[in-house]
């Protein structure tokens, strides 16, 4: 819970909002404090261990834990047990979930994220055990649907309403993300790198708590001479100013299974320009709509792409009022409908 990225925020925002209706209790394998603000009505059962011990299988801990969160299930009374991310749903499997509806799974990696293939042949194995599979994307959902009872579709939620939108003149493109390969910032520096030999007023800021990569990165930057204009910054809590002081939003991640940020965005009346990565990306961006889609590693395509919004404010315009629009249907209340609906 103390990691910060959209799955966390996700998690305490519908934890948060379900609390309204029901008993909530969040069972964590770690004693650390939740970065998002959790409502005093949602409880956290910690099973004890410290994020120094993060990977709990190379040190044999995964039993010990399998141990103590059954102990804590045994004791709860709970009409729902919704078992999150990927982690979770192994854990569960091992619980006596088989003809148990009460036991549903979240998931909220992509189909396609590559995992070691005894994991996968595993992970698609135990979705059948699971009554529903809730997934965040309808192309998830089709390539899922055969390994698991039933499937429902039902897409992040935006956490936040900018009464500020941006006004698209800042010489700024922004893009937010953990800083891990699969989030292809490289890539987007090599690309930005082009841009910015057109228009070298213009810069790019990345946000993102570093998972390992930030230091490659800040060395890639160094490679191209491009510390005037590109710059790696930590994560920050009110990632809503960073938005609405930017113009153009760039993502090029590998494999998404949403694509949190990119809604964000939208929100802020950002233009996206994203890769058409696997798998969710197509549910939130449309192409010409309210940004640019572009086939995985086509550079040059994304480049030309950025450059049409620095050289046309009216384009930047058209499409931010596009974004908004799309927002909308990402609304708190508009997905807590579909959580409602599934619990009734």
């Amino acid at each position: 819970m103390s990691n910060i990225g959209g799955g966390e925020r996700v998690l305490s925002l519908i934890s948060n909002e379900l609390s309204r209706k029901y008993d909530v209790t969040i069972i964590t394998p770690y004693n650390d404090d939740s970065y998002y603000k959790l409502t005093p009505s949602v409880t956290v059962k910690s099973l004890g261990y410290s994020r120094s011990d993060i990977s709990i299988i190379r040190k044999f801990q995964f039993f010990s834990i399998l141990l103590s969160m059954r102990a804590i299930v045994n004791k709860l009374e709970f009409d729902y047990f919704i078992a999150f991310a990927s982690l979770g749903v192994i854990l569960t499997s091992f619980l006596s979930i088989k003809n148990d509806n009460r036991f549903m799974c979240w998931i909220h990696t992509s189909y396609y994220q590559p995992v070691p293939y005894l994991y996968k042949k595993y992970f698609l194995y135990i979705l059948k055990y699971f009554s529903n599979v809730i997934i965040l994307n309808k192309l998830d959902s089709q390539l899922f649907a055969p390994y698991a009872n039933k499937v429902t579709v039902i897409p992040n939620p935006l956490s936040f309403n900018a009464v500020i939108k941006s006004d698209l003149r800042e010489k700024r493109i922004v893009s937010v993300g953990r800083l891990e390969k699969n989030k292809g910032f490289d890539c987007l520096i090599n690309i930005c790198t082009c841009v910015f030999e057109l228009h070298n007023d213009w810069r790019l800021d990345i946000y993102g708590q570093d998972d390992g990569e930030r230091e490659n990165l800040e060395r890639l930057i160094k490679e191209k001479g491009m510390q005037n204009n590109i710059e790696i910054h930590s994560a920050v809590s009110d990632i809503t100013s960073i938005y609405i002081s930017s113009s153009i939003f760039a993502f090029t991640s590998l494999f998404e299974s949403f694509g949190l940020v990119l809604i964000e965005a939208n929100e802020c009346g950002l233009p996206c320009v994203c890769f058409n990565s696997p798998s969710g990306i197509k549910d939130l961006v449309i192409d010409g709509y309210n940004g640019y889609l572009i086939e995985q590693f086509d550079n040059r395509t994304f480049e030309e792409r950025i450059l049409q919004l620095i050289e046309s404010y009216d384009l930047r315009l058209f499409m931010s009022q596009n974004a908004l629009n799309n927002a909308n249907n990402f609304r708190i209340d508009h997905i807590m409908s579909k959580w409602y609906n599934l619990l009734k």
